[in-house]
Protein backbone atom coordinates (compact mmCIF):
# COMPACT_ATOMS: atom_id res chain seq x y z
CA UNK A 1 0.00 0.00 0.00
CA UNK A 2 1.39 3.37 -0.99
CA UNK A 3 1.97 5.69 1.95
CA UNK A 4 0.45 9.15 1.60
CA UNK A 5 3.04 11.87 1.06
CA UNK A 6 2.76 14.83 3.38
CA UNK A 7 3.20 18.46 2.50
CA UNK A 8 6.35 20.10 3.80
CA UNK A 9 4.50 21.87 6.65
CA UNK A 10 2.63 18.72 7.67
CA UNK A 11 5.84 16.71 7.62
CA UNK A 12 7.49 19.31 9.83
CA UNK A 13 4.59 19.07 12.28
CA UNK A 14 4.87 15.28 12.34
CA UNK A 15 8.58 15.53 13.14
CA UNK A 16 7.86 17.96 15.99
CA UNK A 17 5.21 15.62 17.38
CA UNK A 18 7.58 12.65 17.24
CA UNK A 19 10.42 14.69 18.73
CA UNK A 20 8.23 15.69 21.67
CA UNK A 21 7.97 12.06 22.71
CA UNK A 22 11.70 11.47 22.28
CA UNK A 23 12.67 14.54 24.33
CA UNK A 24 10.12 13.59 27.00
CA UNK A 25 11.67 10.14 27.38
CA UNK A 26 15.35 11.00 26.99
CA UNK A 27 15.74 14.70 27.77
CA UNK A 28 17.65 17.05 25.50
CA UNK A 29 21.07 15.51 26.11
CA UNK A 30 19.90 11.92 25.70
CA UNK A 31 17.80 12.48 22.59
CA UNK A 32 19.39 11.67 19.23
CA UNK A 33 18.27 12.96 15.87
CA UNK A 34 18.29 9.37 14.61
CA UNK A 35 15.79 8.46 17.35
CA UNK A 36 13.61 11.38 16.30
CA UNK A 37 13.77 10.27 12.67
CA UNK A 38 12.76 6.73 13.60
CA UNK A 39 9.89 7.97 15.76
CA UNK A 40 8.68 10.14 12.86
CA UNK A 41 9.15 7.23 10.44
CA UNK A 42 11.43 9.27 8.18
CA UNK A 43 15.11 9.33 7.36
CA UNK A 44 17.54 11.39 9.42
CA UNK A 45 18.39 13.29 6.23
CA UNK A 46 14.76 14.35 5.91
CA UNK A 47 14.77 15.61 9.50
CA UNK A 48 17.73 17.83 8.63
CA UNK A 49 15.88 19.17 5.59
CA UNK A 50 13.41 20.74 8.02
CA UNK A 51 15.70 21.54 10.96
CA UNK A 52 19.41 22.43 10.85
CA UNK A 53 20.22 20.69 14.14
CA UNK A 54 18.83 19.18 17.35
CA UNK A 55 18.66 22.57 19.07
CA UNK A 56 16.30 23.86 16.39
CA UNK A 57 14.06 20.81 16.82
CA UNK A 58 14.01 21.28 20.60
CA UNK A 59 13.08 24.95 20.27
CA UNK A 60 10.23 24.08 17.92
CA UNK A 61 8.99 21.48 20.42
CA UNK A 62 9.12 23.99 23.28
CA UNK A 63 7.18 26.60 21.28
CA UNK A 64 4.43 24.05 20.67
CA UNK A 65 4.39 22.94 24.31
CA UNK A 66 4.18 26.52 25.57
CA UNK A 67 1.11 27.21 23.45
CA UNK A 68 -0.46 24.00 24.76
CA UNK A 69 0.39 25.02 28.33
CA UNK A 70 -1.29 28.38 27.84
CA UNK A 71 -4.47 26.70 26.62
CA UNK A 72 -4.45 24.25 29.54
CA UNK A 73 -4.02 27.02 32.09
CA UNK A 74 -6.83 29.04 30.56
CA UNK A 75 -9.14 26.05 31.05
CA UNK A 76 -7.95 25.44 34.61
CA UNK A 77 -7.73 29.05 35.77
CA UNK A 78 -11.38 30.11 35.72
CA UNK A 79 -12.63 30.46 39.31
CA UNK A 80 -15.13 32.39 41.39
CA UNK A 81 -13.57 34.67 44.03
CA UNK A 82 -14.48 32.65 47.13
CA UNK A 83 -13.74 29.43 49.00
CA UNK A 84 -15.91 27.39 46.64
CA UNK A 85 -13.98 28.73 43.68
CA UNK A 86 -10.69 27.70 45.27
CA UNK A 87 -11.99 24.19 46.01
CA UNK A 88 -13.22 23.83 42.43
CA UNK A 89 -9.95 25.18 41.05
CA UNK A 90 -8.04 22.59 43.08
CA UNK A 91 -10.43 19.84 42.00
CA UNK A 92 -10.04 20.62 38.31
CA UNK A 93 -6.27 20.91 38.64
CA UNK A 94 -5.87 17.53 40.34
CA UNK A 95 -8.47 15.87 38.14
CA UNK A 96 -6.27 16.87 35.22
CA UNK A 97 -3.21 15.47 37.02
CA UNK A 98 -4.96 12.14 37.57
CA UNK A 99 -5.11 11.68 33.79
CA UNK A 100 -1.36 11.02 33.89
CA UNK A 101 -0.09 9.72 30.56
CA UNK A 102 -3.50 10.44 29.00
CA UNK A 103 -3.30 14.16 29.78
CA UNK A 104 -2.80 16.03 26.52
CA UNK A 105 0.20 17.86 28.00
CA UNK A 106 1.78 14.80 29.67
CA UNK A 107 4.88 14.79 27.49
CA UNK A 108 5.30 18.52 27.92
CA UNK A 109 5.25 18.02 31.69
CA UNK A 110 8.00 15.42 31.41
CA UNK A 111 10.08 17.85 29.36
CA UNK A 112 9.45 20.47 32.05
CA UNK A 113 10.92 18.12 34.68
CA UNK A 114 13.86 17.39 32.41
CA UNK A 115 14.48 21.15 32.25
CA UNK A 116 14.34 21.39 36.05
CA UNK A 117 17.14 18.83 36.22
CA UNK A 118 19.07 20.59 33.45
CA UNK A 119 19.73 24.27 32.86
CA UNK A 120 16.23 25.28 33.99
CA UNK A 121 15.60 27.68 31.09
CA UNK A 122 12.34 26.18 29.90
CA UNK A 123 11.09 25.41 33.44
CA UNK A 124 11.64 29.04 34.45
CA UNK A 125 9.75 30.27 31.40
CA UNK A 126 6.90 27.83 32.08
CA UNK A 127 6.55 29.10 35.65
CA UNK A 128 6.45 32.73 34.60
CA UNK A 129 3.81 32.12 31.95
CA UNK A 130 1.64 29.98 34.22
CA UNK A 131 1.73 32.53 37.03
CA UNK A 132 0.64 35.23 34.61
CA UNK A 133 -2.55 33.27 33.88
CA UNK A 134 -3.23 31.75 37.30
CA UNK A 135 -1.95 34.05 40.00
CA UNK A 136 -4.36 37.00 39.95
CA UNK A 137 -7.59 34.93 40.11
CA UNK A 138 -6.14 32.80 42.91
CA UNK A 139 -4.99 35.87 44.85
CA UNK A 140 -8.44 37.50 44.63
CA UNK A 141 -10.18 34.26 45.67
CA UNK A 142 -7.85 33.87 48.66
CA UNK A 143 -8.42 37.47 49.73
CA UNK A 144 -12.21 37.19 49.50
CA UNK A 145 -12.22 33.84 51.31
CA UNK A 146 -10.21 35.40 54.13
CA UNK A 147 -12.66 38.31 54.37
CA UNK A 148 -15.49 35.77 54.64
CA UNK A 149 -13.67 33.92 57.43
CA UNK A 150 -13.16 30.81 55.29
CA UNK A 151 -9.36 31.23 55.35
CA UNK A 152 -7.73 31.94 58.69
CA UNK A 153 -4.31 31.97 60.31
CA UNK A 154 -1.01 33.34 59.05
CA UNK A 155 -1.49 34.72 55.52
CA UNK A 156 0.39 32.96 52.75
CA UNK A 157 1.65 34.91 49.72
CA UNK A 158 -0.51 33.84 46.74
CA UNK A 159 2.71 33.52 44.73
CA UNK A 160 3.94 30.75 47.04
CA UNK A 161 0.48 29.19 47.26
CA UNK A 162 0.40 28.85 43.48
CA UNK A 163 3.85 27.24 43.40
CA UNK A 164 3.03 24.74 46.16
CA UNK A 165 -0.16 23.70 44.34
CA UNK A 166 1.84 23.31 41.13
CA UNK A 167 4.41 21.12 42.90
CA UNK A 168 1.74 18.66 44.04
CA UNK A 169 -0.20 18.62 40.77
CA UNK A 170 2.77 18.26 38.41
CA UNK A 171 4.38 15.49 40.47
CA UNK A 172 1.06 13.64 40.54
CA UNK A 173 0.73 13.96 36.77
CA UNK A 174 4.27 12.95 35.83
CA UNK A 175 4.24 10.01 38.25
CA UNK A 176 1.33 8.60 36.24
CA UNK A 177 3.01 8.80 32.87
CA UNK A 178 4.25 5.25 33.52
CA UNK A 179 2.25 2.07 34.04
CA UNK A 180 1.82 1.35 36.85
CA UNK A 181 2.19 4.75 38.49
CA UNK A 182 5.62 5.39 39.97
CA UNK A 183 4.43 6.79 43.33
CA UNK A 184 2.50 4.29 45.52
CA UNK A 185 -0.49 6.44 46.48
CA UNK A 186 -3.15 4.71 48.58
CA UNK A 187 -6.79 4.58 47.57
CA UNK A 188 -8.63 4.99 44.28
CA UNK A 189 -8.77 8.13 42.17
CA UNK A 190 -11.82 9.44 44.02
CA UNK A 191 -10.01 9.25 47.36
CA UNK A 192 -6.76 10.60 45.94
CA UNK A 193 -8.55 13.58 44.41
CA UNK A 194 -10.25 14.47 47.69
CA UNK A 195 -7.03 13.98 49.68
CA UNK A 196 -5.09 16.29 47.35
CA UNK A 197 -7.78 18.98 47.44
CA UNK A 198 -8.02 18.85 51.23
CA UNK A 199 -4.23 18.88 51.62
CA UNK A 200 -3.83 22.05 49.56
CA UNK A 201 -6.97 23.77 50.87
CA UNK A 202 -5.78 23.30 54.44
CA UNK A 203 -2.33 24.48 53.44
CA UNK A 204 -3.90 27.72 52.22
CA UNK A 205 -5.48 28.13 55.66
CA UNK A 206 -9.02 27.13 54.70
CA UNK A 207 -11.17 26.07 57.63
CA UNK A 208 -12.62 22.57 57.87
CA UNK A 209 -16.09 24.09 57.93
CA UNK A 210 -15.48 25.83 54.60
CA UNK A 211 -14.02 22.67 53.08
CA UNK A 212 -16.97 20.55 54.23
CA UNK A 213 -19.40 23.12 52.87
CA UNK A 214 -18.02 22.49 49.39
CA UNK A 215 -17.34 18.77 49.71
CA UNK A 216 -19.64 17.97 46.79
CA UNK A 217 -17.11 19.69 44.51
CA UNK A 218 -14.42 17.17 45.49
CA UNK A 219 -15.64 14.46 43.13
CA UNK A 220 -14.25 13.10 39.89
CA UNK A 221 -17.67 13.63 38.35
CA UNK A 222 -18.84 16.85 40.00
CA UNK A 223 -21.73 18.28 37.91
CA UNK A 224 -21.03 20.98 35.33
CA UNK A 225 -17.35 21.17 36.26
CA UNK A 226 -15.68 18.77 33.84
CA UNK A 227 -12.47 19.78 32.14
CA UNK A 228 -12.59 19.87 28.37
CA UNK A 229 -9.00 19.37 27.29
CA UNK A 230 -8.04 21.89 24.60
CA UNK A 231 -6.80 20.61 21.32
CA UNK A 232 -3.03 20.45 21.16
CA UNK A 233 -2.02 23.36 18.93
CA UNK A 234 0.11 22.66 15.92
CA UNK A 235 3.35 24.40 15.22
CA UNK A 236 2.84 27.64 13.28
CA UNK A 237 2.93 27.31 9.55
CA UNK A 238 6.17 28.33 7.93
CA UNK A 239 6.63 29.82 4.51
CA UNK A 240 7.83 26.76 2.64
CA UNK A 241 7.49 25.38 -0.79
CA UNK A 242 4.35 23.31 -1.19
CA UNK A 243 6.08 20.30 -2.70
CA UNK A 244 5.64 17.02 -0.88
CA UNK A 245 8.28 16.07 1.68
Amino acid sequence: MTRKRLSSSDRRDSIIEAATGVFARSGFSGAKTLDIARAANVSEALVFRHFPNKVAIYRAVLRTIIRSQDETLKVLSGTTPDAGGIIDLLRRTFLHSLLGKDAHNAQGTRIYFSSLGGDGTYASLAYRRSMRLWLDPLAVAMEEARKAGDITGQPMPPHNAFIFIEHVSSIMLVSRTHEPGIIPYEGDDEQLLENAVRFCARGLGMTDAAIERHRDLMRTAAPDKAIDAPATPKAPARKTRSKAA
